[in-house]
């Protein structure tokens, strides 16, 4: 298209826009955003090496980063606090909200517990504990709001709760851990037990799979704008966004939740060459007569 910024989906008017900033806000080549609940939006430009910050009403605010050998890869907000990615030293710089000032950074180039190689992606639960893909040491970590770490998630492998390329992570609300991996093409869940609850995906050009992805969301705001594509029995209490870079489908949204009160499973229909609900067997030892 040639147009620079972000696609925007209206989904309450279901119209799909661009947001193309100038000025000081000009986005060349933004590769990741964090919005915030009163709508300031963190937008991280890999060309502009910084972190672009828009109101709730789109006007720039500030930028943070720019040195020439910073290299940010994502964003998260949490506390009071900015935390962005650095994939060129491999650690996570934690800023200011307020003042935009560095406060101190954590993380270095290396295997053991707490360093990185390629963080590329952040998340944040509702106890203000930071969550780093680790992509090249095909992990996920947890840390505390300081930077101290707490656990590892994942290892190198190819079977359920190994990692191939990590990348997007989101908490929910019960603490329930997701994590992309862009390799597998799948979406991972994780307890804070480390507990691999369930997977779901796989590589394909189709409706619920995956080409590619990249980032993934909890929403618990936009539920209703989906309800009419699930069962009418279905009750969905929130919704899991995951972003694909490749493949007719940019943007697929899934529903999690459960039956709704009073509602039952359906009994699966019986396969071709089951015996009709009127047939009786034959007696032990007499053959069934023709008919």
């Amino acid at each position: 298209m040639g147009q620079k910024g972000l696609f925007t989906l209206d989904l309450k008017r279901r119209r799909l826009g661009i947001f193309s900033p100038d000025g000081l806000g000009t986005l060349p080549n933004p590769t990741n955003i964090f919005i915030e609940p009163d709508g300031t939006k963190y937008i991280v430009d890999f060309k502009r090496r910084q972190v672009v910050v828009f109101g709730p009403d789109n006007s720039y605010r500030t930028a943070l980063g720019g040195e020439k050998d910073f290299k940010p890869g994502d964003v998260v907000v949490s506390g009071g606090r900015v935390y962005v990615s650095d994939i060129k030293k491999h650690q996570i710089r934690v800023y200011d909200k307020r003042s935009g000032k560095l406060l101190f950074t954590f993380g270095k180039k290396g295997g053991a517990e707490g360093e990185f190689h390629f963080p590329v992606s952040l998340g944040a639960d509702g106890q203000g504990d930071i969550y780093v893909s680790d992509m090249i040491n095909f992990r996920l970590q947890k840390f505390d709001r300081d930077g101290k770490f707490l656990m590892t998630i994942g290892r190198l492998g190819d079977r359920p709760g190994g990692f191939s390329r990590p990348k997007g992570v989101a908490v929910d609300r019960e603490g329930l851990i997701y994590v992309v991996d862009a390799g597998f093409n799948n979406v991972q869940i994780f307890n804070q037990k480390k507990d691999l609850m369930l997977f779901f995906g796989g590589l394909g050009n189709l409706p619920g799979r995956m080409y590619l992805p990249a980032k993934v969301v909890i929403d618990y705001d936009h539920v209703k704008y989906f309800e009419k594509y699930a069962d009418p029995d279905f009750e969905i209490k929130y919704l899991v966004i995951v972003t694909n870079q490749f493949g007719s489908f940019p943007v697929s949204v899934f529903g999690f939740g459960g039956l709704k009160p009073g509602a039952q499973i359906p009994e699966a229909p019986k396969p071709a060459g089951d015996k009709a609900a009127g047939d009786k067997p034959a007696p032990e030892g007499k053959a069934q007569p023709k008919k």
